[in-house]
């Protein structure tokens, strides 16, 4: 601080504490002791809400939500409870002091770590394609990226479930014929 103090003068600006045998800190040249200082300046886990100190801790960095700060132990998937992070990726010597910071939506070139923001929260890739991806409305199952698809008749279907209730191929009548009376074999009548 580059200040003197009177014993009994060097108090906390918060809480008016004696600083004279207590650890204090200085922000904007006032002193405060351990407590007031973490709890008014130090980062907060986005999950818990309280001040992350001395401990490790991580920053994900998202250009739509800003930049968000978690307690190691609370960054895991929103779902199922899973950690992000594999017990490999070395903590200890991250820069910035004990916390390691991610920017976007987790696909990074290690592959210890991935996950997906979705409204504000982050998910594991098996989570995220489970609650997220559409639904074939014949099957229910999955239709995952890079899957051939159609969406007709109110749904989405994956191209092999996509066919008539009497057993004709619809592909025909939605991919190129105008006919709505088509069924594949002959006109209707």
């Amino acid at each position: 601080m580059g200040v003197r103090w009177h014993p009994g003068c060097f108090r906390c600006s918060d809480c008016d504490d004696l600083l004279e045998y207590v650890s204090s800190y200085e922000r904007d040249g006032k002193p405060y002791c351990h407590f007031d200082y973490h709890e008014r300046f130090a980062p907060r886990c986005y999950h818990c809400k309280t001040p992350i100190v001395d401990e490790r801790f991580i920053t994900l960095d998202d250009p739509e939500l800003g930049k968000r700060t978690y307690h190691e132990q609370h960054f895991f998937c929103s779902e199922c409870g899973d950690p992000f992070l594999a017990p490999s990726i070395d903590r200890q010597n991250a820069p910035g002091g004990g916390g390691v910071t991610f920017k976007g939506d987790g696909e990074f070139e290690n592959d210890d770590v991935g996950f997906t923001v979705y409204k504000g929260y982050p998910y594991c890739e098996a989570c995220h394609v489970r609650l997220r991806s559409p639904r074939c409305k014949k099957c229910k199952k999955i239709i995952r990226d890079g899957m051939q698809a159609v969406e007709a008749l109110g749904g989405k279907y994956h191209w092999e479930c996509f066919c008539c209730t009497v057993r004709f191929a619809l592909h025909a009548f939605f991919f190129g014929l105008t006919d709505p009376g088509y069924t594949g074999l002959r006109k209707a009548v």
